[in-house]
């Protein structure tokens, strides 16, 4: 017993340890955020583009609005990898960068694609991470971020049918005109909640069978 355990009258072992984060839990953070990072930069890539800047806004709020939870999430998922002892990713996916550092967003519709290749990469990865990771807050986190991230690629899937039922020119003639009709505030309606809270989870017991 040391000195300190018998100045405050409990033995060492009565003490609590740290918690010891599961490497892999470690992992799945890191690259949780190096997908965030690499979103963060192609989406600000598509909202310096002018004919973005210029077009609709329905899909310059959406881009604006996804932007701002990726950089969200990326703050949730360093801040819990630090908490668990874990060295926080600041750098893009390895496997990914190259291909958002040269895209060439010179369309509608390649814009889209883009964007809906990466909102499924990552919707994907967090799907698979969920029962990998073993602590509760990052299985929680996971969870939740997962949720925003389906509902990324749902707006992006439907926006891929506008484009292939017009001339591949979402943001112009014809399809833009239409489109300019809905506020953009049906966007930050339908993305609204960045972490969303199960409010409303039915509890096990409630359908069980009796």
């Amino acid at each position: 017993m040391s000195l300190s355990s018998e100045a405050s009258g409990h033995d060492e072992a009565d003490q609590p340890s740290p918690q010891v984060a599961s490497p892999i839990d470690i992992e799945v953070l890191q690259t949780a955020s190096s997908l965030e990072i690499l979103l963060l930069g192609l989406y600000r890539k598509v909202l310096s583009a002018p004919y973005v800047q210029n077009g609709v806004p329905l899909f310059g709020t959406f881009a604006a609005q996804t932007l701002a939870q990726h950089d969200a999430h990326r703050q949730a998922v360093q801040a819990l990898c630090a908490s668990l002892g874990g060295r926080v990713q600041i750098a893009p996916d390895p496997k990914y960068k190259d291909a958002v550092d040269q895209a060439k967003l010179t369309d509608s519709k390649g814009i889209i694609g883009l964007l809906s290749m990466f909102e499924g990469v990552i919707a994907s990865t967090y799907q698979a991470d969920l029962s990998l990771v073993s602590d509760p807050r990052a299985r929680s986190l996971v969870a939740s971020i997962m949720g925003v991230e389906s509902q990324h690629l749902a707006v992006l899937q439907m926006l891929q049918v506008l484009v292939g039922q017009g001339s591949g020119r979402l943001f112009e003639d014809p399809l833009a005109a239409d489109l300019g009709k809905f506020p953009p505030e049906a966007v930050r309606a339908a993305l609204a909640q960045t972490f969303p809270v199960p409010t409303n989870a039915s509890p096990p017991p409630e359908g069980a069978s009796k």
